[in-house]
């Protein structure tokens, strides 16, 4: 006999999972299954943590498949959904969803899952192309690229001839007005060279 979990969410503690439930259980109950519910609530994007846990009893295989009621209660990009079905699948292990055409079980719901498939990789070549044609247009912009750096600490620096306060790009150097007067000034022999940056 079959032993599968029934995995049913919803994202706030108002809603109620019975409609998925009754579904759900008369699904497994018709063909004599076994199940265990797994109930998710207050899920987020990042972290579904009931999930989590069916996905890593299937990997154990405490369980010969995963039964939902609607792909938005797994997955909520096409992407993850690949992801997590390829891996499902690729261990023996059946993924069922009994609102939609999606059984492992039979060849109707594998090819169901090829074309999802191939629409999940035309939808990255999609997302890479416009990444790389903004990328193009911000470089023709002369939008710099990349993370911004992190804030450096800005010190004003002022030319170190006596009595001048023009502000210079260095620490220790003149400004444009002073540098012949301190070129002439050390030929001199008044100013070490050390003393002063050009």
């Amino acid at each position: 006999m079959v032993k599968v979990a029934l995995y049913v969410r919803v994202s706030r503690r108002d809603l109620n999972p019975k409609n998925q439930l009754i579904q759900l259980k008369k699904y497994c109950e018709d063909r004599e299954w076994t199940y265990d519910v797994f109930e998710e609530v207050e899920s987020t994007r990042k972290t579904r943590p009931i999930k989590q846990k069916v996905l890593n009893l299937l990997r154990k295989g405490k369980y010969g498949g995963v039964v939902i009621w609607k792909l938005d209660r797994w997955a909520r990009s096409l992407q993850e959904l690949i992801m997590d079905i390829d891996e499902i699948t690729n261990k023996g292990k059946e993924f069922i969803v009994t609102t939609s055409p999606i059984d492992t079980t039979n060849a109707s719901g594998r090819l169901f899952m090829q074309i999802l498939g191939a629409f999940a990789e035309f939808e990255r070549e999609i997302i890479s192309e416009r990444t790389k044609s903004g990328l193009e247009r911000a470089k023709g912009k002369g939008i710099k690229l990349g993370r911004p750096a992190k804030d450096p600490i800005i010190y004003t620096h002022y030319c170190r001839y006596p009595g001048c306060r023009v502000k210079v790009e260095r620490l220790r150097s003149v400004c444009d007005k002073h540098l012949k007067n301190l070129n002439r000034l050390k030929k001199r022999g008044y100013v070490k060279s050390k003393d002063w940056t050009i």
